[in-house]
Order: structure tokens, then C-alpha cells, then sequence
């Protein structure tokens, strides 16, 4: 269990914010122009503040990373590596920016945080899109999210939420308020580490799919995330998916 001990919340925000977040963050069911909103608000309060967890939405539509996700599951599609872009919050034009694409190998790759010229004091880093390739070897990667993802997202102070998506099927990741904000990297290493023994140390291609479930679950439980699915049915509405064990 992560030890929680010392305190989780390093920044204060101020009461005002903090009311104005909690009241833009009270719809069930949240459109795209919404999540905008609250990214907008969230990278302008002190790093380290998330969604109430109390208010984290049922759904989430996401029509506006389409066009994003496509052209990063096409370029993986066309030579079977992992893509990934950064996507900014802009909090002087109040609107998601996305930033450059990267290419990594079959299992991995890194992402470019790097905000436009001229434009680094309004643009915070506020979440990663990356593809998992379908004819990935590494299948235990290949239905959600990896030890190496959650690794980096959780040690990302302004990083709000990360999606991954492999084939016709997307997650997205939400922090929330009992998202610690304190931990070391280290700490957060090896407590992803223990849990990745637990759930996918004797996985096999015939239980991987259930193996990597239960373990996306564990670790949203684990760290105060909120996992949402997205599937070829629905398409852009991310739904939310009970983690409670």
C-alpha cells in the first residue's frame, strides 16, 4: 500500500478556485468544450490539483481528439511501432494544443513534451494520446495501459489525464482529488512494480486480456485514477469503468 503518511496536498488553492473548480465540475456527463474547461481551470491553480473526486464525470466525449488519435493509429497501422503526442492546455487562448508526434519502437516510446516556440509560459503540459500496435509481441502491453505509462503519468505534476488506445478500442485515465501528488518517483516505481507481479508476472496470451484489466484496476484503485473506456460502438464518448474489486 502506498504510504500515506506524509501530506498529500503540497499546494494550497485558493477557496475561491477551489469553489469555482468544484462548480464547473458538477455535470454527470461532461462534452467536449467542458473538459476543455476544467483543463483550463486545473493548469492555472497550483500544480498538483485534480478533479474532485466526488464530481468525476460518468462519461466524457472526446470528439475533439478524433482527428488526433486517427492520424496516431494510422501512422502506427503503417509500419507497427508506438506513436504518441503531447496535448497543452493553453490557458491564454483556453483551448488544448496538440504538440509533436514521436515514434518509439513496438513497446515504447517517449513523448515530446515540448511546448510551442513563444508560447512556453501559457501551454502546461496537461496529458499524452499514445497507440499501442496490434501486432505488438509484447502482448501483455497491448490492452491497456503499461507499468511504464502509469509510471509516467503519475510522476507528472500538471499531467491531468492520458489517453492510450490499440484498434478500435480507447482508455482514458483521470486524476482526481485523492490522486497522491507527493510521492517519489521511486515510490511510485515500486509500488507499480509490486503490482505488476501480481497481476502479470505468469500472464499468457490466453489470460492476458483479463490479467492487464485487473491490473489497470488495481493501479487506478490504488492511486485515486478514474479509468474510462471507449470502444468502436461508442467511439468518442468515454464511459466510465467500475475499478471496485
Amino acid at each position: 500500500m502506498i504510504d500515506n503518511r506524509e501530506k498529500i496536498y503540497v499546494e494550497k488553492i485558493n477557496p475561491r478556485d477551489k469553489a469555482t473548480i468544484e462548480n464547473i465540475t458538477k455535470p454527470r456527463n461532461w462534452d467536449y468544450q467542458l473538459f476543455k474547461e476544467v483543463n483550463t481551470a486545473l493548469s492555472i491553480v497550483p500544480e498538483g490539483n485534480f478533479v474532485p473526486a466526488s464530481n468525476r464525470p460518468e462519461t466524457i466525449h472526446l470528439q475533439g481528439f478524433s482527428e488526433d488519435i486517427s492520424k496516431l493509429q494510422q501512422l502506427s497501422k503503417n509500419d507497427g511501432n508506438e506513436y504518441a503526442c503531447p496535448i497543452f492546455s493553453d490557458i491564454d487562448k483556453k483551448t488544448f494544443v496538440r504538440g509533436k508526434i514521436t515514434v518509439g519502437n513496438k513497446t515504447e516510446v517517449i513523448i515530446d513534451s515540448t511546448p510551442q516556440p513563444g508560447r512556453e509560459k501559457y501551454q502546461k503540459c496537461v496529458a499524452t494520446i499514445h497507440v499501442h500496435p496490434l501486432d505488438s509481441n509484447s502482448y501483455i502491453a497491448a490492452h491497456g495501459f503499461s507499468g511504464t505509462d502509469f509510471k509516467t503519468f503519475l510522476s507528472s505534476r500538471t499531467q491531468k489525464f492520458m489517453i492510450m488506445t490499440w484498434g478500435e478500442n480507447k482508455l482514458l485515465a483521470l486524476k482526481t482529488s485523492v490522486t497522491p501528488n507527493h510521492l517519489s518517483r521511486l515510490a511510485i516505481d515500486t509500488r507499480i512494480k509490486d503490482i505488476s507481479e501480481d497481476f502479470l508476472s505468469k500472464s499468457t496470451p490466453s489470460t492476458v486480456f483479463k490479467k492487464v484489466v485487473d491490473f489497470n484496476k488495481e493501479v487506478c484503485t490504488e492511486f485515486g485514477l478514474t479509468l474510462y473506456n471507449a470502444d468502436k460502438q461508442n467511439r468518442d464518448l468515454f464511459s466510465r469503468v467500475n475499478v471496485a474489486t
